[in-house]
Parts: C-alpha cells; sequence; structure tokens
C-alpha cells in the first residue's frame, strides 16, 4: 500500500509541554536553561531525527554573526528545469548537503566543515570567536562529528580525520582511497574516492563511505575511533554514497544521493538491500525512525518500511521530523502536523474507499458501453441504475475528502523550505533570509529572526539556535538582548604584501609566464611550491585554478596558511604534499606547468617525463626558468643535465629576460573528434579515435551540469569535441 498525502489546510495540535514551577525560577533567577544538551551529529543524532530537548525560551536576539570568507562551494549545480519524458514540470534538487556550513556543538564550542577553503573550524559559541581551525587536502562537505573530546570529519581528499576537539590537533587520519590518483572533480582537484557521507560515531567505532564511481573505488568502512584502526571495510559495486549516513543498532543506511538509500549490516558492512523508491525520488534527506526510513526529496518525500523496504507514504514535502505519535512535514508552502495513528487509519480508510470507487467505476463504464445495444424498454432500467451508481460514487468522493481533512492536525503557511528541526516544543524552520519558530501544539508562530541567506543548517544547544546559510553566516540566537549583535570577519592581512629581495623576481616571473598565450584560465600546476608566492603572483594575475606541490610538509602548510590569509586558499589555489617523481594527478590535467623553485634558484623541477605527463594536449604549456639579474637564473647546462638523452620535441629555450625553457604541447596523434550528433557529416557513430581502449578510467567531472541542457527524447544532445575542447549545447545556449 502506498499512501499519498497532499498539502490541504490543517487545524489543531500537540499537547504543549508543562514545566513545574521549580524550573520556573530557576531559569528566572540564572537567566540560562537548567537542562543543557548538545548537538553532536549532523541533525542531533544517528537517526538523524533534528529532535532535542533543549528548551528554547523565546524570544531570542542575534548575539553574534559568524562571515566566513567565503561562501560555500557546493559539488553540484541545480538540476534539470524539468523532466519532458517522465512529464514532470519541475525538479526538486536531490543532492544538497553541502549547500551550507551544517554545524556541530559540544560544550561551548561549535565545529563545522568548509567546502571552500577545505578547513576544519572551531568557534567559542559564547562569541563566535575563532578557537582554532585545521587543513584537510580537500573541500569538507559534510558536518563533523563530535565525541569523547574528539571531532571527526572526512573530506574530499579521501581521508577521514580525528583532531583533538579542544585544540584541533591531529590525532589520526585514515586513508579510505582505493587509488592515490587525484582528478579535477566538481571543479577542484580530489581524490577519486572522496569522503561524502560525514562520519558516523557509535560504540567506540567510525563508519564512512568513501568513493563516487564503482569502477574507481567505493567503500564502506568501520575503523576504530580510538586510533584510526580498520575493523572492517566492504567494497561496493552498486552504490554511489553521498549524504550522512544513518545508524540503528544493527544496520548502517547509505543515501545515495538520486536514488534512495541502501541498507548495510554493522558487524561487517554486508549489504542488505536498497529501498524501493520510483525512478527520481532519491536525495540526501534522510530520516530513520524505529520502523520506517523516510528519504527525499526527489518528486515526493517517501517513506519506506525498514522490514520490507517498501515504499509506505508518500508527502508532497521537504523535510520531516517524527517525534513520536507526531510528524511534522516541512514544503516550500507549508507546514503541516499529522497524527500518525490517525493518518494512517484515514489512509487506510481512503485506500479502502478508492477501491470500492473503482468497482463502481468499472460498472459504469460496461453499462455505458452496452447502453446502445438495449431495448427502449430496458434504458430506462438503466438510466435508474446509473443514477444510483453516481450517487454511489458522489457519497464515496464527499467520503474521501472527509477523511483527507480529517488527516491532519493543523497547517499553516511557510515560504521556501531549507531546514527544520525540533527543539522541545518549538518547530525551528529555515527559509529565504528568515529563521522561524512555531508552537507545535497550535502551530503559531513564536518568533522568528533575520538570516543572511538561504538556511540551510540549524542546530539547538546550550540555550542557542544556530543558524548557517548559503552565503556563509552562521547566526547564533540567543535570550540575552543585544542592541546589535557582533559581527566576526574572518579576515587576515596578505602577508604578500610584505616586501624582500625576491618581491620584484616573483613579480616579474608571474608577468613574464601570464604574458604567454593560453595561460588565463584552466588549471596550473606550481611543481616545488615553497611558501607559495609564485602561486600568489600568478593568482593575482589570471584566472587560473592553481594547483600547488612541495615534498616539505613545513612548506605545504606555510604555503596554506599564507594562501588562505590573502583569501585565495580552496576557491582558487590549493596545495598539496608530494614526491616530484610520481605525482597523483591524473595524465594531461594542466594547462600550465611552472617551478617556484626554478624562480627562486634556477632548479629544474625532478623529470621532463613526469611534467610531459601533465601537461594537456592541444596546446597545454610548460614554462620554467627565472628573470635576468643575478648569477641564480636557469642555465643552458642546467638544461641539458636535466634532458639527459630524453627528446626535446616540442620545447624551445628563449633568453628574453633571462634563460626559459618553454614547450607549447600539440595534439594526440590517434585523437579522432566527434563534430556532430552522430560523429560527423556522414552520421557514422565513428570518430576514428585510435587512442581509447580498456580499461579505460575517470579523467574529471562536474558542470556545467543538467540545468540549460536540452531534454530531448530521455537523453541530452551529443557533446561535440574538437580539438581537444568540449562543446556543450544547451537551451539557448553553449
Amino acid at each position: 500500500m502506498i499512501i499519498d498525502v497532499s498539502l490541504k489546510q490543517f487545524k489543531t495540535g500537540r499537547k504543549l509541554a508543562v514545566f513545574t514551577l521549580a524550573f520556573c525560577a530557576c531559569f528566572l533567577v540564572y537567566g540560562s536553561v537548567l537542562y543543557a544538551e548538545d548537538w553532536p551529529t549532523y541533525n542531533h543524532d544517528n537517526r538523524r531525527s533534528g529532535i532535542t530537548s533543549e528548551h528554547l525560551n523565546m524570544p531570542f536576539y542575534e548575539q553574534w554573526v559568524f562571515v566566513s570568507r567565503h561562501q560555500p562551494a557546493p559539488a553540484w549545480p541545480a538540476p534539470a528545469r524539468r523532466d519532458v519524458w517522465h512529464k514532470i514540470p519541475s525538479l526538486n534538487p536531490r543532492v544538497t548537503y553541502d549547500r551550507a556550513y551544517h554545524t556541530v556543538v559540544a560544550g561551548n564550542t561549535l565545529y563545522f566543515g568548509s567546502s571552500a577553503d577545505d578547513k576544519l573550524y572551531a568557534l567559542d559559541t559564547s562569541t563566535g570567536a575563532l578557537r582554532w581551525s585545521f587543513f584537510t587536502g580537500g573541500p569538507v562537505r559534510c558536518a563533523p562529528a563530535v565525541s569523547d573530546g574528539k571531532v571527526y570529519c572526512g573530506s574530499d581528499d579521501g581521508y577521514v580525520y580525528c583532531l583533538t576537539a579542544s585544540d584541533g590537533v591531529l590525532q589520526w587520519k585514515y586513508n579510505s582511497a582505493a587509488s592515490s590518483r587525484m582528478i579535477p572533480g566538481n571543479g577542484r582537484m580530489i581524490s577519486v574516492c572522496p569522503v561524502r557521507t560525514g562520519t558516523l560515531i557509535d560504540d567506540g567505532k567510525v563508519f564512512f563511505a568513501s568513493g563516487l564511481f564503482p569502477l574507481e573505488g567505493v567503500g564502506l568502512y568501520s575503523v576504530d575511533a580510538h586510533n584510526g584502526r580498520e575493523l572492517w571495510s566492504a567494497k561496493q559495486e552498486h552504490l554511489s554514497p553521498q549524504g550522512y549516513l544513518l545508524a540503528s543498532k544493527t544496520r548502517l543506511y547509505v543515501p545515495t544521493g538520486r536514488t534512495a538509500p541502501a541498507a548495510f549490516d554493522r558487524r561487517d558492512g554486508a549489504p542488505l538491500g536498497q529501498f524501493k523508491a520510483p525512478h527520481g525520488d532519491g536525495g540526501t534527506f534522510a530520516l530513520l525512525t524505529e520502523d520506517t526510513m523516510v528519504t527525499g526529496p526527489g518528486k515526493k518525500l517517501n517513506s519506506f518500511s525498514i522490514d520490507t523496504q517498501d515504499r509506505i507514504l508518500s508527502f508532497d514535502g521537504k523535510f520531516m521530523i517524527a517525534d513520536g505519535d507526531n510528524i511534522y512535514l516541512l514544503s516550500d508552502t507549508q507546514l503541516t502536523a499529522y497524527n500518525r495513528t490517525a493518518l494512517l487509519q484515514a489512509r487506510k480508510r481512503q485506500d479502502e474507499i478508492a477501491a470500492e470507487r473503482s468497482v463502481l467505476a468499472d460498472s459504469v463504464k460496461v453499462m455505458e458501453n452496452n447502453y446502445k445495444q438495449l431495448a427502449d424498454q430496458d434504458r430506462a432500467q438503466a438510466d435508474t441504475s446509473l443514477r444510483e451508481l453516481g450517487k454511489a460514487i458522489s457519497h464515496l468522493e464527499e467520503s474521501m475528502i472527509r477523511l483527507r481533512e480529517s488527516e491532519h492536525v493543523w497547517s499553516v503557511p511557510f515560504q521556501e523550505a531549507y531546514a527544520m528541526i525540533l527543539a522541545d516544543d518549538l518547530l525551528i524552520c529555515g527559509g529565504d533570509g528568515t529563521v522561524t519558530a512555531f508552537n507545535t501544539v497550535s502551530g503559531k508562530q513564536a518568533w522568528s529572526g533575520n538570516v543572511a541567506g538561504r538556511a540551510y543548517g540549524l542546530s539547538a544547544a546550550n540555550g542557542r539556535l544556530f543558524a548557517s546559510t548559503d552565503r556563509g553566516t552562521i547566526h547564533c540566537f540567543g535570550r540575552r538582548k543585544t542592541a546589535k549583535s557582533s559581527q566576526i570577519i574572518n579576515e587576515d592581512e596578505n602577508p604578500f604584501q610584505r616586501q624582500d629581495n625576491l618581491t620584484g623576481v616573483y613579480a616579474s616571473a608571474a608577468k613574464k609566464i601570464a604574458g604567454e598565450p593560453d595561460t588565463q584560465k584552466g588549471y596550473c600546476l606550481v611543481l616545488d611550491c615553497g611558501e607559495g608566492r609564485l602561486i600568489h603572483e600568478l593568482a593575482e594575475l589570471t584566472d587560473m585554478h592553481i594547483i600547488g606541490v612541495d615534498d616539505d610538509p613545513i612548506a605545504v602548510l606555510a604555503a596554506r596558511n599564507n594562501l588562505d590569509k590573502a583569501g585565495l586558499y580552496g576557491t582558487r589555489t590549493s596545495v598539496f604534499q608530494c614526491l616530484p617523481k610520481n605525482l597523483p594527478f591524473t595524465d594531461n590535467f594542466a594547462n600550465l606547468v611552472v617551478s617556484d623553485r626554478t624562480v627562486r634558484n634556477g632548479i629544474l623541477p625532478s623529470t621532463p617525463g613526469e611534467v610531459w605527463r601533465l601537461v594537456k594536449p592541444y596546446g597545454g604549456k610548460a614554462i620554467f626558468g627565472r628573470p635576468e639579474g643575478d648569477d641564480a637564473g636557469l642555465s643552458r647546462a642546467a638544461i641539458d643535465e636535466w634532458f639527459g638523452s630524453a627528446a626535446r620535441t616540442q620545447w624551445d629555450i628563449s633568453e628574453d629576460d633571462g634563460v626559459w625553457l618553454m614547450a607549447n604541447r600539440g595534439p594526440l596523434q590517434g585523437a579522432g573528434d566527434w563534430t556532430h550528433q552522430y560523429a560527423g557529416t556522414g552520421n557514422s557513430a565513428s570518430s576514428n579515435e585510435m587512442l581509447v581502449k580498456a580499461p579505460m578510467q575517470l579523467q574529471w567531472f562536474g558542470r556545467p551540469g543538467p540545468r540549460d541542457i536540452i531534454d530531448r527524447h530521455h537523453r541530452p544532445m551529443a557533446s561535440l569535441v574538437k580539438d581537444g575542447r568540449i562543446f556543450v549545447p544547451g537551451s539557448n545556449c553553449v
């Protein structure tokens, strides 16, 4: 049985919580909450209930606002505008877990991860002041989890990190990636096995999944929370894990983004089946109750039986809170309260009525089909029978309407929903520019506060309410009345503004490099990057995303810190610790390869073969040199020694303002083009490509995404390829 609940207008409510006189006296004397509760993981607990017993005594006032230097950088763009093939006029975004910096709270510290600058942050909940921050090797797309004085998070670099919660000191990190290879993914250089499920901590164990593409390696893992020792790992061949894990006492549940969650045994990761959702009804929102799994929002918000994995309820909504027998549903138009028992009884009766109506409707259809063949004396009797059937159908339809009107408790309007939690007797809803509290008994608005942007993230802990938005702000609300809230802006002095004897050298080198053709967009790799000076100069002069590598961990940390203070880390630049002779990056990704060490002291990078492996065909460049000025420049002798017996084709030497070694890579021999819908003008569906052979590896993934792609009979127009460029036909755009 599938029950589809369409939102109507509802009224009445939930029993109001009663507080003792002693509690009220304590609250008035101390001005704080008697029972304080943490919010240690996303949506409060491992069932992602979004429910806390924390009592928020309204009205609230904004206490402080933390303004991140960068807005969140979500992995996935907006969905297609419509699905013509399946006759769906508009599509809900389903993969939305990283559109804000979701927060967790333990004691007086708030924690969040950044998808923009790759860091984990800890803030003082009283003031919003920064306590500490920690660099990972990639975007942190999910909220961390706090347990026993430690904080855990996963990153797009394929690692799970464990830090001391008080000071951010690394305790251990676990590499989940099946391969060390890194590729451009969602606009960043990341592991082929990113961790995008967050971390679930329970019973001294850390559970998580890594990977997106089964052919590149997808796994489900359990490690010891104390030391990071692997307890078990389970390779997955039919899973693309995205969204926060959920857990019962015996099972793990893994959201999969565009499809329904899958279930696994907690003991060893053995698969236990996937919930049976219709096409397009996936999503990264998931809620686990004692007997149901709620997930969405695809076309609907669906509820599944834990035992059978069949769909049993369907809602027009985006978020749900299940508190015992009370259900609260939030959509883009209204907030609705249901009684679960009454709802199930009403919908069961509605199914029975629908079946009765179907039988009567079939009888009407048979009589109407036979009507012309009836004799005149029989038509009068048929007319009477048809009238009686019509009355019976009308009666059933009236009963159906009454049942639908009785299946809810109350409903209130709400526009543009982005999050919902329950704090004691208050439903807190995140909207566009607002956070609003509603009384669970009556549905009446109890409070509303303003925020900057769409409130995708909510948490309540220790007498405070926290809202995080898609603009990168985190707002703290509390009881203390303030004339004006504090604004904490995460900015630092740019360390590259300090001058020394190399300042002019770096500026001249960057100007020389950026002045070459085709060095303004794409990916730039800076070898032996040191403290990031050449990265900074090139970022100022180009629009490239610049990746630095160095084998010195001290230099890597210094470069990250410097670029972060300059406001460039993550969004424009990233730095990795790598051995120079065996870099982890996929072949042919770099539009430009340069070397900071060559600018510093004239020493060339590791080997020409490794450099050439990374340079993009069809115009990719490698440029090594140092401006003229002293004896530290690049020499021809050093160039000869660097090449040795290796071929020098496509490399040139320039002596314009110093000695420069430059390469401009041409086309790949044997590569084909695809210039029409079916390859070429002859519609042969063959491009004469000679290089693509099995086994193949993923090279990159990401934008433009489906938003403006033409919906052409269940598939888009073919992307066209010419001279190393892809042309993607869109709706009124390319």
